[in-house]
């Protein structure tokens, strides 16, 4: 008997048998807890029934569901408020983010063709994520085809900075008749700038 209570006091022995019981004595806490905040509930519940007592079960739900649609609220109106003003500044720069000239020019493979142009930031903030929408027309002024780029290479587009820039359109399949391939190509290109991002607006978020 005395050489298992020697055992069993030994300082390694104690640390295993109280890392072993830490479960079993951490859940029997949260369940003191639990039934210690449903019995305060309980309470203020059932405190309309004394004089002074404690706020009605009713009251204490509709202070609860308050409090949630305060919270959600006052969410909205945030993401309302970043939203608009976001726009605003959008709203703002968006006229004088511009594409000052762009043109056709040759790509290395035939069934491609190049677009080159430029861009110019003339408003006051700086602008990332830029996207363009690209309008190719034949040399009888038909439209021929659409399409929107982003322009990836130019990570930000500091204000009265111009920065050039190139996409490429795909004419169709390498194989064909190169005949087919050149009807496809444009002679006249209109660019604009449809949308760009503004990151001063999420520094600031941030900050």
């Amino acid at each position: 008997m005395r050489e298992i209570w020697r055992f069993v006091n030994r300082p390694i022995v104690i640390v295993l048998l109280a890392l072993a019981l830490w479960p079993v004595v951490s859940a029997w806490q949260r369940r003191l807890a639990i039934r210690a905040t449903i019995r305060t509930i309980v309470e203020e519940a059932q405190g309309d029934q004394h004089p002074g007592g404690g706020m009605p079960l009713k009251k204490l739900g509709a202070a609860i569901t308050s409090q949630l649609a305060e919270g959600f609220t006052s969410t909205f109106d945030k993401m309302n408020k970043e939203r608009t003003a976001k726009l605003t500044a959008f709203n703002s720069a968006a006229p004088q983010v511009t594409v000052p000239e762009v043109k056709v020019g040759t790509a290395r493979f035939p069934n491609r063709e190049k677009i080159i142009g430029s861009v110019r930031n003339g408003s006051s903030s700086a602008v990332s994520d830029i996207r363009l929408n690209l309008m190719m027309y034949s040399q009888d002024g038909s439209l021929i085809d659409v399409d929107d780029k982003t322009l990836h290479e130019i990570k930000l587009l500091q204000p009265g900075q111009v920065v050039g820039f190139s996409v490429e359109r795909d004419l169709g399949d390498a194989k064909e008749d190169k005949a087919v391939l050149d009807s496809r190509r444009s002679t006249k290109i209109n660019a604009q700038v449809v949308g760009f991002e503004i990151p001063q607006l999420d520094s600031k978020k941030a900050e």
